[in-house]
């Protein structure tokens, strides 16, 4: 006969499979995501959301890394509770989400008002002495232009990079106005054609079952090529802003991220719920 105590006995399932930490997460979304730069259509993973959100990241790592998950909207609740100074990394953020979404004049608001941060000129200015690669120099203070070089037409470091993301934009923009695809080259608008002579000799049956990407035009070519170097440029801001944000804020558990939030102010508050309510911005929700 069984004791007792043998009676009771339960057996412990076996645990299940950890969560991935902060940085082995990070490196999948960047392993198996392009970093966005035209509107996705959808999350790309979307069981990775209550991953992410489980972290209890920074809510800018958090948003961060929707951003490269493509859920924007997860990314853009959390924005949203930081525009405004102190939270130049947040409205940094809240810059590109816009810029990704396709709402380029909203983009261009938003980097503008956090042109002269220190988080902004990481992302898009030359490193500076005491900079490295990820987190820069988190010494000095937002919003300051103490330690600005001019250059010989008068313009100051946070002007030129400002103006370099005024291209960027523009550039991404007339890509996005011409319906190509960021993840699949083969729906990326054909080029015009190019002018053929009549009398092209016939090609040769090698040249006949050549693949399309070797028979593709300069046109196309360029196309291509523009994609490609505008996605690291894009992969390139976020990935900078992501190592600023993991260098000042750390990516351990945050239990409370009220401490992140900041109280809007009225224009921004009114914008918001214009865009919300009144079909006033390009997300209606």
């Amino acid at each position: 006969m069984a004791s007792p105590s043998a009676s009771t006995e339960t057996t412990e399932a076996p645990p299940g499979p950890s969560e991935p930490s902060y940085g082995a997460l990070l490196s999948q979304l960047r392993t198996t995501c392009p970093t966005p730069l035209l509107p996705p259509s959808k999350a790309h993973t979307p069981s990775l959301t209550s991953v992410i959100a489980s972290l209890a990241l920074h809510p800018t790592l958090e948003a961060a890394l929707h951003m490269l998950n493509h859920d924007l909207v997860s990314a853009h609740f959390l924005v949203r509770h930081m525009q405004a100074p102190p939270a130049y990394e947040g409205m940094l953020l809240h810059a590109i989400l816009h810029r990704i979404e396709g709402d380029y004049d909203n983009a261009r608001v938003w980097y503008r008002d956090v042109s002269r941060s220190d988080v902004f000129r990481h992302a898009w200015g030359e490193p500076r002495d005491g900079d490295d690669d990820e987190g820069g120099n988190q010494g000095g203070n937002d919003d300051s232009d103490e330690d600005e070089n001019v250059d010989d037409d008068g313009k100051k470091d946070n002007d030129r990079d400002l103006d370099k993301v005024v291209t960027f934009l523009s550039r991404v923009q007339r890509l996005k106005q011409t319906g190509a695809s960021q993840n699949h080259p083969s729906s990326h608008p054909k080029p015009p054609p190019q002018s053929i002579p009549t009398t092209a000799p016939s090609p040769s049956p090698a040249a006949a079952a050549a693949s399309p990407s070797q028979c593709q035009s300069p046109a196309a070519d360029e196309h291509t090529h523009l994609i490609s170097h505008l996605t690291s440029q894009s992969q390139r801001e976020l990935d900078r802003v992501i190592g600023w944000c993991d260098k000042k804020f750390g990516h351990e558990p945050w239990l409370d991220a009220s401490d992140a939030w900041v109280r809007p102010s009225d224009k921004i508050r009114k914008i918001g719920q214009d865009m919300v309510t009144g079909g006033a911005g390009f997300r209606k929700f």
